[in-house]
C-alpha cells in the first residue's frame, strides 16, 4: 500500500516537473525538482528490491 503511494507521488512530482520546466525558474528550483524525482526513483527501486527478496 505504502509502495503504491510512493509510486503515485513519484509520478505526480515528475509530471509537475515536466509541466513547470521553463527558463523563468531558477537553477536552484530546477535542481530541487530533479533531486526529488531521482529520490522517488530510488525509493521505487528500493521497494521493488524488497518485494523480490
Amino acid at each position: 500500500m505504502l509502495f503504491a503511494i510512493l509510486v503515485y507521488k513519484g509520478f505526480e512530482s515528475f509530471f509537475k516537473l515536466e509541466y513547470k520546466w521553463d527558463n523563468k525558474q531558477s537553477v536552484l528550483e530546477k535542481s530541487i525538482m530533479v533531486t526529488t524525482v531521482i529520490y522517488y526513483i530510488y525509493l521505487i527501486l528500493e521497494g521493488l528490491l524488497q518485494l523480490t527478496i
